[in-house]
């Protein structure tokens, strides 16, 4: 992240939020709502989901839970990630995987919405898949090292 000026990612996905965060649900079934992870150069990656979520996100290594009650059309957690997204990254660029074999989950309109407010999105498609790949005979799923990789890819600065 360093080497490319990039201040926080955004992952959206089950095996992304899962790989990053340790958090294994079967609220993923339901395609309603989408569940948010940002993953700043520094410090421990900030879950962003729905209320229904927060004990089982609490059993992780995550204490920066943010939550919405939901059902909430009119604003499914996107003013927390905006929020968020601008704390983490204090101006700074915001990535988030945007390559082959990516998706993001959460509507376009409010993708749009945020991309808008935030300043847009640097594509790290090549950082997170980097991460997953550093060493698979691990399991760091859930794991301080699994984000530190993402800063430092090599492990030297990684928490440990």
């Amino acid at each position: 992240m360093d080497e490319r000026d990039i201040a926080a990612i955004l992952v959206t996905t089950e095996p992304e939020v899962r790989y990053f965060t340790g958090f294994h649900t079967p609220f993923w079934q339901s395609p309603t709502r989408p569940w948010f992870t940002v993953i700043p150069a520094t410090g421990k990656p900030v879950a962003i989901i729905s209320s229904i979520g927060r004990a089982s996100m609490a059993e992780t290594w995550i204490d920066d839970i943010r939550t919405w009650s939901s059902p909430r059309p009119d604003d499914d957690g996107v003013t927390l990630l905006v929020d968020c997204l601008r704390e983490l990254s204090a101006g700074g660029r915001i990535g988030m995987p945007m390559g082959p074999e990516t998706h993001v989950r959460m509507p376009l309109c409010e993708l749009d919405r945020v991309r808008a407010e935030v300043g847009g999105f640097t594509d790290v498609t090549d950082i997170v898949r980097l991460a997953g790949i550093v060493d698979e005979s691990k399991d760091w799923a859930g794991s301080s090292l699994a984000s530190s990789r993402l800063a430092d890819p090599s492990g030297e600065r990684c928490v440990q």
